[in-house]
C-alpha cells in the first residue's frame, strides 16, 4: 500500500513537471522578440556613440542581440537578450585610429578661402610624385586665383588668373575632353577651345552629328564634368 502510494507520488510530480515545462516553452515561444528598431533606441538611450552593426546571434532559444557602438575613438560591443531587451554583457573593444593628416575636400576650401577670400569655383583633389594636394578655383573681386593645398602639411599656395592663359597644370587634355564629349553626342569635332567662362576653365567643344546638328558641350577643364550640353 505503502509503495503504490509513493509511486503515485513519484508519477504526479514528473506530470507536474511536465507540465510546467510544457507551459514554459509555450509562454516563451509566444513571447514576442524585440525589434532592431527597438534594440537601436535603447542602445542610444544608454550609451553615448554612434551605433556601427547589430547582429542577432542565435543559439537555439537563447537568442541574444551584439550591438557595436563607436564612442570616443573607442569601439564597444554590448550584448542584450533578444527577448526582454536587457543587457547581458558590457565589453570594450580596439581603439579607433583616425588618420589627423587626412584633410577633407570641406577643409581645403575652407583653408583656400582664408588663402583667398571670394567664392569656391571649383575643387580637384590631385596627386604629385608621392604628394597628395587639392586644386581650388576662386573667384576673387579683382580676378580668378588657383589656391594649391598639400593635404598632409595643409600649406596652401595660390597664384591668379589671367584671362589671356591658360593654367595647363593640372587640367585634363584635349583628347581627354574629346573622349568625354563624344561619349555624350555622337559625331565629329568640328572645334575645340579653351577659355575662361563664369571664372572657371572649360573646354567648348562643338560637335557635328550625323543629322548634321550643331552641339556645344561645355567641360569643366580640370574635374572633366560635363557643364551643359546645348543643341
Amino acid at each position: 500500500m505503502f509503495r503504490r502510494r509513493r509511486k503515485t507520488l513519484i508519477v504526479a510530480f514528473i506530470v507536474i513537471g511536465l507540465i510546467l515545462s510544457i507551459q514554459h516553452f509555450v509562454v516563451s515561444q509566444e513571447q514576442e522578440m524585440v525589434s532592431e528598431r527597438e534594440v537601436t533606441d535603447l542602445v542610444s538611450r544608454l550609451y553615448e556613440g554612434e551605433i556601427e552593426s547589430i547582429n542577432l546571434v542565435s543559439n537555439g532559444s537563447d537568442d541574444k542581440y551584439v550591438v557595436s557602438f563607436i564612442q570616443e575613438n573607442k569601439r564597444f560591443e554590448v550584448t542584450l537578450d533578444s527577448y526582454s531587451g536587457n543587457v547581458i554583457h558590457l565589453s570594450q573593444g580596439e581603439e579607433i585610429v583616425i588618420n589627423e593628416t587626412q584633410l577633407s575636400e570641406d577643409d581645403a576650401k575652407q583653408l583656400a578661402l582664408q588663402e583667398v577670400p571670394g567664392v569656391i569655383k571649383s575643387v580637384t583633389e590631385k596627386a604629385r610624385e608621392d604628394e597628395m594636394f587639392y586644386e581650388v578655383v576662386v573667384e576673387a573681386t579683382d580676378g580668378n586665383y588657383l589656391v594649391t593645398i598639400n593635404q598632409e602639411t595643409k600649406v596652401g599656395s595660390s597664384s591668379k588668373i589671367e584671362q589671356e592663359e591658360t593654367i595647363n597644370s593640372g587640367i585634363i587634355s584635349e583628347e581627354a575632353a574629346v573622349e568625354i564629349a563624344l561619349s555624350i553626342v555622337a559625331g565629329k569635332v568640328d572645334d575645340i577651345e579653351l577659355e575662361m567662362e563664369n571664372g572657371l576653365l572649360v573646354y567648348e567643344i562643338e560637335i557635328e552629328t550625323e543629322q548634321d546638328e550643331d552641339v556645344d558641350i561645355i567641360i569643366n577643364a580640370y574635374t572633366g564634368e560635363v557643364l551643359s550640353v546645348t543643341w
